[in-house]
């Protein structure tokens, strides 16, 4: 049998809310009101990791001293923030990108 065929992971995953201004929203909104989508006022950028398997408190404390930037960026672990009056689009990198 190939892979991880009959194996059950448990997946996390950390989200990265920016605290200021992130520049690629900046950049963002400004093309689309270039295309002429002058309703849209802001973007919140936030960037997801994940991770698949069981993780500790300590390796918790290791990944966000190495993916979150505490002073330009905040963490959540398995919470991502939601307005009922906003929309959400989200983008991935293929493998290897």
């Amino acid at each position: 049998m190939g892979g991880n065929v009959g194996t059950v992971l448990s997946s996390q995953y950390v989200c990265a809310i920016s605290q200021a201004t992130d520049p690629r929203s900046v950049a963002l909104l400004r093309s689309a009101h270039d295309l002429g989508i002058a309703s849209l006022t802001a973007i919140t950028i936030s960037d997801l990791v994940f991770f698949r398997g069981t993780i500790d408190d300590q390796s918790h404390h290791l990944i966000e001293s190495l993916l979150i930037d505490s002073l330009l960026q905040s963490g959540e672990w398995n919470t991502i923030r939601s307005d009922t009056s906003s929309h959400v689009v989200e983008t991935a990198l293929h493998p290897g990108v």
